[in-house]
């Protein structure tokens, strides 16, 4: 994947595409503990649980998340969703 997304870049024929993504070794899950505050959510598992427990269970509940916290206070450790974030930022810029 991170090959494509650097020969897309490369692509002058897609110079008005922009690709966003990583590899998805994570869950959306471990970005919204993350996103709670929580550190090494990317290497863990069964994170749904932990999330319903915190009253985080719904879609609903997802998007009143990210709502509520933003996207600027993402813990160091969170790579993959930093990554991301950098990748939609750039893809953005410019752009309204």
């Amino acid at each position: 994947m991170e090959a494509g997304i650097r020969d897309a870049a490369a692509n002058r024929d897609l110079a008005v595409v922009r690709v966003v993504g990583v590899v998805a070794v994570e869950t959306i899950e471990a970005w919204l503990l993350a996103m709670l505050g929580e550190c090494g959510t990317e290497g863990l598992a069964d994170l749904k649980p932990i999330l319903e427990r915190r009253g985080y269970g719904t879609c609903e509940a997802k998007v009143r998340l990210v709502r509520e916290r933003g996207l600027d206070d993402i813990p160091a450790d969170a790579a993959f969703l930093r990554l991301w974030l950098e990748r939609v930022r750039a893809a953005l810029v410019g752009r309204s």
